[in-house]
This record gives C-alpha cells, structure tokens and sequence, in this order.
C-alpha cells in the first residue's frame, strides 16, 4: 500500500491521493486552506473560461477540458470536506509500541483536567487579545481617525498601517479562537485519550509544518468584491478606482480594466495571460503584433489601459488590437522589439 506525502492512501492510478491530485489541479499545496481553495477556483475559472477564446477553436476547446478538470477538482475537494473524509496520516507500523507506567494511568485517569485546562487558557489569552484590540481602536486609532485619516499625504499611508495592525491582531484572535474550540470538543473513543497522553508525555512535540499559501493573482474582468477579496483592504477607494499606496487599479461598470503599479513600492499581485494561441519560440513583437503575442515576449504590463500597455518607464501602443508604435526607456525596461 503506497502512501502520499500528506499520509493518505494513494489512487491506485496515480502518485497522489484524490484530495492532493485535485489541490495540484487548482495549482495548491496540500496545506491549502479552505479559503485559499476558494479563492484560486474562482480565479482559474474566470482565467480557463472558453468564451475569452472566441478565435481560436483549439485554444477554446483546451480551455473547456481545463475548466471541466478545475469544476471537477472543486466539487471533489467541497464534497470530500461536506463529508468529513480528510482521515490523518496513518503512523509507521514499525513505530515501537508505547509501554505504559503507573505515572502515565494516573495522568490518564485525570484526562478530563487536563482536557479541559487548556481551553480555558486559551480563551483567557483570547479574553485578552480582545481587550488590547478594543484599547487599540478606542484610544489609538479613534482619534487619528479624525485627524490623519483625512490628510492627503499622511491619509493613505495610516490608513494601510492601520489595516495591517487590525489585520494582525484579529488574525491572532482567530487562532487562538479555533485552538480553544478544538480543544474543548470531547473525544468519541474512550481509548484515545490515554493513548494520546501516553504519546504527549513520551515523544517531544513536533515542530509545526510551515503553511505554504498560494496566493491568487488578480486579472482583468474581476469585480470589485473578487479584488478586494484576494488582495484585501485597499488603501482608498472611489467608484471607478481601488488604491493600494502607490499603485492604482481601473474599473469600468464595477469590471477591473486597467491598472497602473509601482513594482517597489506598492507591488500588486496582477496577471494578464494571452487570450490567442501563440508561437512559444516568440522572442521578440513589431508593427502589426497582437497584443497576445506582446504579453507573450513581455509577460504582465505595470501599466495596462484600452490602448497601452506600459513597462516601466517603456510603453507599447495599440489600435484595433495590434501594434502601432512603441516609445522604449533606456533608464528601464528593456523592449524586445523587431524592426520597425
């Protein structure tokens, strides 16, 4: 019986078991959490949708094989999750067997103490969390509020530090929340707790895996909601614009289409992939180029609008989709351009 690197038994078809297959189909780790699942689904859905290929009817059906596996993917991972079938890693039979000693059955014996000790310093330490939140927004940032909040220079910048203060602290009070409420759930198996003290008591804690996030980019024809979702709180907003310290991104109808990003102060997670079917040995674009085939030899502009697609100091010019001129920056990034 072969075993994946999470733990779980693998396909018989494959290397990987059914949840990490349909995880490295939406492009994530095993540790992927729920949103984060979320998150990429929706992003590679609007990303792999056939109807952004209406030229090219081998890319469009690739596209719908890649949507098809994706929906698949998701429905596997939301109705593994609905039912509970995420089973643990199994240990090692070859593991030595666990002796137990009088200190241990005693230890045991008093499960419900120790069971029910840990919960309650956890919601002390959350009871706590909460009060320096609250004493951070009363007697810190409320009266900045009305002041800094406001100033044209100052404002942006507070409001990010603000957001990313707030931001910390109720993320520290989301884990400690969930540590508390799994702790406090009561063991079904009356032969589990003294195994499990045995194995706490006997072995060191192991150190903690590191969560590997896979962060989702951001494309053209995402709504306002989705940016801010997977690239939260912006600085400042109006109707038509979402502000991230230095870098600016365009709505038309409540539809992103365009951005302007500064790569070093203000970088942004955005993507723009080639909507027309390319030749990979590409290198360079002219007169007459496809705006595909520019993002192809480019990658993602830093400035993007209807009719330009900046690099930087350098800027790329279009009419009716196609390459009309381009003005190159010695000082920044370079253009592989043909003859003109």
């Amino acid at each position: 019986m072969k075993l994946c690197s999470c733990g779980e038994i693998v396909e018989p078809a494959g290397g990987r078991c059914s949840r990490c297959a349909a995880l490295q189909t939406l492009g994530l780790e095993s540790s992927a959490t729920d949103a984060e699942i979320k998150a990429a689904y929706r992003m590679l859905v609007k990303v792999w949708h056939p109807d952004r290929f209406p030229g090219d009817a081998k890319l469009g059906e690739a596209a719908q094989e890649k949507l098809s596996a994706i929906n698949l993917a998701y429905r596997h991972l939301s109705t593994a999750r609905a039912s509970g079938r995420h089973p643990p890693p199994e240990r090692s039979s070859s593991a030595p067997p666990v002796t137990p000693s009088r200190d241990l059955e005693s230890l045991s014996k008093r499960r419900g103490t120790v069971r029910s000790f840990i919960p309650v310093r956890a919601l002390a330490i959350l009871a706590f969390l909460l009060c320096v939140l609250g004493l951070l927004k009363w007697l810190v940032f409320q009266p900045l509020d009305t002041t800094v909040s406001s100033a044209p220079v100052a404002g942006p910048i507070y409001r990010e530090y603000k957001a990313r203060v707030i931001g910390r602290w109720q993320a520290m009070i989301e884990d400690i929340s969930d540590f508390a409420g799994h702790r406090s759930k009561p063991q079904s198996d009356a032969a589990s707790p003294p195994a499990a003290i045995q194995l706490a008591v006997q072995q060191p804690a192991a150190a903690p895996l590191a969560k590997i996030r896979v962060l989702p980019y951001v494309t053209v024809g995402l709504m306002k909601s989705e940016v801010i979702e997977t690239l939260g709180t912006p600085s400042s907003e109006t109707k038509d614009k979402l502000i991230y310290g230095d870098s600016e991104l365009d709505f038309s109808n409540g539809s992103l289409v365009g951005w302007k990003i500064d790569p070093v102060r203000s970088p942004l997670r955005v993507k723009l992939w080639p909507e027309e079917a390319v030749d990979p040995d590409l290198d360079a674009f002219g007169v007459g180029s496809s705006k595909s085939e520019v993002i192809a030899v480019q990658g993602t502009p830093t400035f993007l609008s209807e009719n330009t697609f900046g690099y930087g100091g350098s800027e790329v010019y279009f009419q009716n989709g196609r390459v009309v001129n381009w003005k190159y920056d010695s000082a920044s990034t370079f253009l592989r351009t043909r003859a003109r």
